[in-house]
């Protein structure tokens, strides 16, 4: 189905149940148990549609294994890539179902889950639904900005992915939301996308963009518990309640 930094994902069939499932296969010199067990603990906690459930860990001398719900879908990615940019009416129709995602992570469990890799292949579509994939990087506010190494999309990540002395907090993901609108309207991450291609995307859409990619320097505050994403992404709060 796909590869990525760490392992194989593939398609496989459960003989007794006769369904498919996804299977994440990781090579144990990649990681140890502990840091692919974190995924799985993440998944656990979260149940919600368009989130694979988990549903079983599992190793041989080589590898590891994380067995989860399969997503029938095509990437975001994928479906730009065929079709060519959203109408923004469609764009906007994606980018609140993002929101619910994200809103769902970090309101649904004591400490905020940042996914931290929020990006067009991690976003599959399924009969107009948008479902989130791939929580290799994902984790609490908390633990999350402690790891000694940090990975990020090239024009998704905020800049606090590209250092190691700044705390992550749940604007990391907005951030990201940001650029995937852009991604949706455009067709491309590159900066300047927004001259370079003839395309008009209304006033206050661009504004929004704008507003959840204003990192400033006190990017990593965290953000009021009951802050309402919807208005925030989608209706464009200034970029000083960020914070």
């Amino acid at each position: 189905m796909g590869a990525g930094r760490t392992g194989t994902v593939w398609k496989a069939v459960h003989l007794g149940l006769n369904e498919y499932r996804a299977i994440k296969c990781v090579p144990k010199t990649h990681k140890d148990y502990e840091e692919f067990r974190r995924e799985a603990l993440v998944l656990k906690e979260l149940k919600y549609p368009g989130i694979p459930l988990v549903y079983d860990l599992e190793e041989d001398s080589h590898y590891f294994y994380l067995i989860e719900e399969y997503l029938e879908g095509n990437s975001l990615y994928d479906l730009i890539q065929d079709q060519g940019p959203f109408q923004e009416a469609e764009a906007v129709r994606y980018g609140r179902q993002i929101c619910s995602l994200v809103e769902y992570l970090h309101h649904s469990c004591d400490k905020p889950i940042l996914h931290l890799d929020l990006q067009p292949k991690n976003l599959m579509i399924w009969k107009g639904t948008v479902q989130l994939i791939d929580f290799d990087h994902a984790g609490d506010s908390d633990s999350a900005s402690l790891r000694k190494e940090r990975y990020g999309t090239a024009g998704c990540a905020a800049p606090e992915l590209y250092t190691t002395d700044q705390l992550l907090d749940q604007r990391t993901d907005i951030y990201a939301i940001g650029a995937i609108l852009r991604f949706m309207l455009y067709g491309t991450l590159k900066a300047g996308a927004e001259t370079d291609c003839g395309i008009t995307v209304s006033g206050p859409l661009q504004n929004i963009i704008k507003n959840v990619w204003n990192q400033t320097e006190q990017s990593a505050i965290h953000q009021q518990k009951n802050w309402n994403w919807h208005w925030s992404v989608l209706y464009g709060r200034a970029p000083d309640q960020r914070r």
